[in-house]
Parts: C-alpha cells; structure tokens; sequence
C-alpha cells in the first residue's frame, strides 16, 4: 500500500516550510497591452470594488492570446519565465508581468482568472496571492476563500492570521491612527507606487516577479513535507525593496502550483500618515 500517497493530503497541511531567502527584482519589458483609452482613465461605471456580487454571474468572459475580459476588467499576463529543463533559465532579462484594471471583485472572478489565465504560471499564481490580499482587505470572507486557493494550507494560515492584524476590519478605516495597521500593503507592491507618493500606483495596475538569483537558495528543491518542488522567486515593492517568495510545483502534476512561503509579502512597509485608497 502507498502510504506516502494516502496521507499526502495531511502531511501537507501540517507542514510547515522555512525558506530563507535574499532577493531582488528587476523590471522587464511592458506586456502587451490590451487597453483602449476609456480603460486607462479613472472615471470608470462602476465603484471601486469593481463588479457587484449581483452582477458577476452574468459577467461575459473571454480569454484573448493572453488577456483575460472578465466583464469590464482586464486582466493580461506577459510571462518571460522560462525553465531550461526542471531548472529556471539564466537567461537575462526574464520577467513575468501581470498587468490588470481591477482587483477581482468576487470568488467566481479570481476563481476563473485562476483557472483561464493565471494559474499555472509561477508569476501569475504571485500576481494572484497579491490579489488576494487586496480582496481580504475588502471582505474577510472572500479574501480567505481566494487566499486559501492559491496557497499551501499552512502557509495560507499563517498570511490569514497576520493580515487580519494588518488590515482594519472595516474597509473605510484606512487612516484609523492605528500604526500597527497598513492598509496600503497590497498597493506598496504595485508598480508607481512609492513611500513618497504616499503608495498612489501608476494605472493599470502592473505586478512583476522574476526567478530568484540568491546563489544561497536552490531551485527545484524537493520537499518531503509538501510534496512537491520548490522554485524561489522575487518581487518589488515600495518602488526598490526586493521580497522573496517560494511556490510549490506540485510532484504529480508540476502545472499545479501553489505559493508555500512568502513572509516578505505580508512584512511591514515604511508607514505613511494618511492613505487615499483609489484601488479599484
């Protein structure tokens, strides 16, 4: 009997995975853009949670090459990231840019972006995680459904439990004088957005990640615990801090991936006094 297989499911959840890592992030070059003029501009339909739950059944969805319409937001993935065998390519100037005009307003859009477009590509299940972040910022609820989604359970656990500390309860508290509280976490990691601009992002919204060149770290590292290989990537936020990340390529089947460690994404950034929350 395989006993390793009967009790993959456990072992994964009470895993716990460490990986230190020293990163950095290099942007790369503009994804194709699928944006008319009315795209790009502030004034948009509808509020700033994008669709309403109401709505979003009816949503017309349709993937294009590599740009997803979900309704009136857009989604566009540019993947430079390439393996050479199981290993990442060393090749230069790799990187993977996820451009959008909104944060996914429900779990059926994520759910959907998830599975059409962003999913199996190791910056787009990133790109995804920093989504989720921003959704549960807006609704608990539904951000811990989409966080859960696109990461190993332990790892999905320990974010839920420190961003429900980052975040205020209710969104509209943003400038409640509490310091511990850093509703601007998820727009420190778009690209614009900077301490001195008060974290106001550039728009579209742009997210880019590269594969980690920290010669301490290795690629394709296979864990006991999890299951599956370990590929280290990085990000930018706050305009130059570099954050690492690590995503679990899962053994029997290397397209599902999932974000297994990603303290960086959830540590602090330079506080601000007051916030103006534009996200859409």
């Amino acid at each position: 009997m395989n006993y390793r297989k009967i009790f993959k499911a456990t072992a994964i959840t009470l895993a716990t995975l460490s990986v230190a890592v020293i990163i950095s992030c290099k942007s790369g070059g503009k994804a194709d853009k699928a944006y008319d003029e009315d795209d790009m501009g502030q004034e948009e339909s509808y509020g700033m949670d994008g669709l309403a739950e109401e709505d979003d059944a009816s949503a017309v969805v349709r993937l294009e090459g590599n740009t997803l319409h979900y309704g009136d937001h857009l989604y566009t993935l540019d993947d430079g990231l390439r393996l050479d065998g199981d290993l990442p390519s060393r090749a230069e100037g790799q990187v993977c840019t996820v451009t959008f005009t909104h944060f996914p307003a429900t779990v059926k859009e994520f759910r959907d972006l998830y599975d059409q477009l962003l999913g199996a590509s190791y910056g787009g299940v990133l790109a995804l995680n920093v989504m989720a972040y921003e959704m549960y910022r807006r609704d608990r609820a539904m951000g811990e459904e989409a966080i859960r989604l696109v990461n190993t359970p332990t790892n999905a656990t320990t974010t839920i439990g420190t961003l429900a500390q980052k975040f205020p309860k209710v969104r509209g508290d943003e400038n409640d004088n509490d310091s511990y509280h850093q509703p601007y976490l998820v727009a420190a990691f778009l690209e614009g957005a900077t301490h001195d601009n008060k974290y106001q992002p550039a728009y579209p919204y742009v997210l880019r990640f590269r594969w980690s060149t920290n010669p301490y770290v290795t690629q394709h590292e296979y864990s006991n615990m999890l299951y599956g290989y370990i590929y280290n990537l990085v990000a930018l936020r706050n305009g130059e801090n570099e954050c690492a990340v690590s995503v679990l390529s899962d053994e029997d089947n290397p397209l599902l991936l999932k974000v297994s460690n990603c303290p960086s994404f959830y540590y602090a950034v330079p506080n601000i006094r007051r916030w103006d929350d534009t996200l859409k």
